[in-house]
């Protein structure tokens, strides 16, 4: 299974659906639930601030180059 689709699996599961807000306010990632301190780019900061996804978890499922 390609990254895209997992991913859309993983947003698509309704605990993980659930946890946005709540990890928003904990700064955590709603998928591995992991603290979401540190970005490399501002890019990556407003990723989370729309996807409440976290930089490693990003790199991950949006395959970036690190």
């Amino acid at each position: 299974m390609d990254r895209l689709q997992e991913l859309i699996e993983v947003l698509g599961d309704k605990t993980v659906a659930s946890r946005g807000h709540v990890a928003k306010h904990q700064k955590t990632c709603k998928i591995c639930c992991r603290p979401a301190t540190h970005f490399r780019t501002d890019f990556s900061e407003l990723e989370y601030r729309l996807s409440s996804i976290c930089q490693e978890c990003q790199d991950y499922y949006f395959q970036l180059e690190v």
